[in-house]
C-alpha cells in the first residue's frame, strides 16, 4: 500500500504545482493593461491653449500623437474614441474662484460636439475596445480610482494663489473619425462663478505655431500677457484664443 500513497502523493504535487503555474500565468496575462499619468507633455502633435482672464490663468491641452498615448496610457485612445484634455487653473487673485457650476464642452472645428464621461465610463470604453474579457478585478477598479484622481476636480472652491490641474474625459461623435487630423478644439467653460449670465469662456486649442485663423483668433501659446475682459456681446473684441459673452 505504501507504493499506492507514495503515487498519491506524488500526483497531488503535480496537481498543486500546475495549480500554481496555472495562477501565475493567470496573474502576468491578467495584469493591469492600460496605466494613467500624472500629466500630458506639451508636444508639437498636441493641441493647446493659454490665456489669463482677470485672475484666471487657464491652460488647456489636448493630447492627440498616437505614439505618445501609447506611452503614457499604454493604450490608443484615439482607437477607442477617447479624447482626454488636460486642464490647468490657477487663481492669481486674493479670493477664492467657485467652480462648482462650471461646465466644460468641447467641439471640434465643424461644430460635432464631444461627449464629456465619466473616468468610469471612459475606463469602461478602453476595455471594451481592446476586448478584454478576462481580467483581475482589482486591477480595473485601480484604474478606474486613478482615472477619478486625475480627474479636474470643481468640488471646491480654488482657493487664492491655488493651482489646480485635471483631466476632462470625451467621446469622439460618431460623424467624426477618431484617426482623421485635427487642427483645432474649442473648449468652452460656462458657469464660472462672478461673470454676468453665467459668462462663456472659449479656448481655442490648437498646434503649436498654427496660423492665425480669420476671426483673428492666435493659434498656439499665446504669451501670458494676452488677456481679454468681460464686455456685452455687442462690444466685444477678440485679442486671444478666449471669447469672453455677458
Amino acid at each position: 500500500m505504501s507504493w499506492e500513497k507514495e503515487v498519491r502523493d506524488e500526483r497531488n504535487r503535480c496537481f498543486l504545482s500546475l495549480m500554481i503555474l496555472l495562477v501565475t500565468l493567470t496573474a502576468i496575462g491578467c495584469g493591469r493593461p492600460f496605466r494613467a499619468p500624472a500629466r500630458i507633455p506639451l508636444l508639437p502633435g498636441n493641441l493647446a491653449a493659454h490665456t489669463t482672464v482677470r485672475h484666471l490663468t487657464i491652460e488647456a491641452t489636448a493630447i492627440l500623437d498616437e505614439d505618445e498615448l501609447l506611452r503614457l496610457f499604454n493604450a490608443n485612445l484615439r482607437l477607442a474614441r477617447l479624447l482626454i484634455v488636460e486642464v490647468n487653473i490657477v487663481n492669481r487673485g486674493s479670493r477664492p474662484v467657485d467652480l462648482r457650476r462650471v461646465r466644460f464642452t468641447l467641439e471640434d472645428a465643424d461644430g460635432h460636439r464631444f461627449r464629456p464621461l465619466k473616468p468610469r465610463k471612459a475606463v469602461k470604453k478602453l476595455y471594451k475596445y481592446y476586448r478584454i474579457k478576462n481580467y483581475v478585478i482589482y486591477f480595473r477598479k485601480q484604474l478606474e480610482a486613478d482615472f477619478e484622481r486625475r480627474r479636474l476636480s470643481l468640488g471646491e472652491p480654488l482657493s487664492a494663489g491655488e493651482r489646480r490641474r485635471g483631466f476632462l474625459y470625451f467621446e469622439f461623435p460618431r460623424e467624426v473619425d477618431p484617426l482623421n487630423r485635427i487642427d483645432r478644439l474649442t473648449l468652452r467653460l460656462e458657469g464660472l462663478a462672478g461673470t454676468a449670465d453665467g459668462g462663456v469662456l472659449e479656448l481655442q486649442l490648437r498646434r503649436k505655431g498654427a496660423p492665425i485663423a480669420r476671426d483673428g483668433v492666435n493659434g498656439g501659446f499665446p504669451s501670458s500677457s494676452a488677456r481679454s475682459e468681460l464686455r456685452p456681446p455687442a462690444r466685444a473684441r477678440v485679442e486671444s484664443p478666449i471669447i469672453l459673452s455677458a
